[in-house]
């Protein structure tokens, strides 16, 4: 009877303490990451930043691609700089995640390269001479991305060059990107070879930290706001490689400068009452005037304390004259 009250008694300090651990330690846990989360800066790429960076990748692979021959033997020191650029370039171009990029096979690399897929007659001629052009000149591979998916990596003329030349250069190796020497079973890093690469940008980058492949991505998504893409946001979402709506979730973050702007023009207006006026307009569309993000109110207070202070003062300089006067 002592052995069975004394496992209820511990069965019952069990529930208890797991009750206490869920309600005072977990909640508060979690309560205390969603606010680190929240309070931390979002920081992005600036823009000027990205395009120093891109044009120091491809000044770099002009320099490297001048030294390189065409039979495809490439000495080490060359070939490490080609395929680190290479490899940067298609991840800062494709905003794709780094393990995306640097597990492409040399044998899937060749066999998608060489075959030529039809293209639907009736898309083809629904595209503009600019969309035809860029057929032409682009190059799109498949490769396998997160939770299996098949994730397009767009290859313009230039690192189309550079990545045959290391398929040639691979030739019997398994990845593209492989490291130097024959013993390493793993490709290089692309994480690694971006912040490498952006720590040595000439000229050198305002936040070189930020030219990061997370916040690449981020950054793509976030400008993407910008632009008025209804119809071409899930396809900008398969291309990222995840649904809308983790896009909208996690990587368009909410920019001040943009949140400042937008909102404060929809708070002026429902502060003032005038949102019917502009009723299936969007906030592209409504034009406020410096009457309304100023109001009136706001101004002729200023100007009736303006008088109320003139006056003071000319009953001031009366009563003076007053007095002076009389004396």
């Amino acid at each position: 009877m002592s052995v069975i009250l004394r496992e209820l008694f511990f069965l019952r300090d069990f529930v208890t303490k797991r009750t206490e651990w869920r309600t005072s330690v977990t909640a508060s846990a979690h309560r205390q990451r969603q606010e680190m989360s929240w309070k931390s800066p979002k920081l992005l790429p600036l823009t000027e930043d990205c395009v120093k960076f891109n044009n120091y990748l491809h000044r770099r692979e002009l320099e490297i691609k001048s030294e390189c021959s065409t039979d495809g033997d490439l000495p080490e020191d060359t070939y490490k700089a080609l395929a680190s650029t290479t490899l940067a370039q298609i991840v800062v171009f494709n905003r794709r995640r780094p393990q995306e990029v640097e597990t492409i096979k040399v044998e899937d690399y060749k066999a998608q390269v060489k075959s030529k897929k039809p293209i639907q007659d009736e898309i083809m001629q629904s595209l503009t001479m600019q969309e035809k052009l860029s057929l032409q000149g682009v190059r799109l591979i498949v490769v396998r991305g997160k939770r299996g998916r098949g994730v397009p990596i767009l290859l313009p003329p230039n690192l189309k060059d550079s990545t045959d030349l290391l398929a040639k250069h691979n030739e019997g190796k398994e990845f593209l990107f492989a490291r130097v020497g024959d013993t390493s079973s793993t490709p290089l890093r692309a994480y690694q070879v971006v912040a490498e690469l952006a720590d040595a940008a000439v000229p050198k980058l305002k936040y070189p930290k930020t030219i990061r492949c997370t916040k690449l991505r981020k950054h793509l998504a976030t400008l993407s706001k910008l632009l008025d893409l209804k119809n071409e946001l899930e396809q900008l979402a398969n291309h990222m490689g995840h649904d809308i709506s983790t896009h909208r979730e996690y990587y368009c973050l909410p920019q001040e400068t943009i949140l400042l702007a937008k909102m404060s023009k929809l708070l002026n207006l429902a502060s003032m009452g005038k949102l019917h006026q502009f009723k299936g307009k969007s906030l592209e569309d409504v034009a406020l005037s410096s009457e309304d993000i100023i109001p009136d109110e706001v101004e002729e207070d200023e100007e009736d304390g303006l008088r109320e202070k003139e006056h003071e003062a000319d009953v001031q300089d009366t009563d003076e004259d007053e007095k002076t006067w009389s004396d």
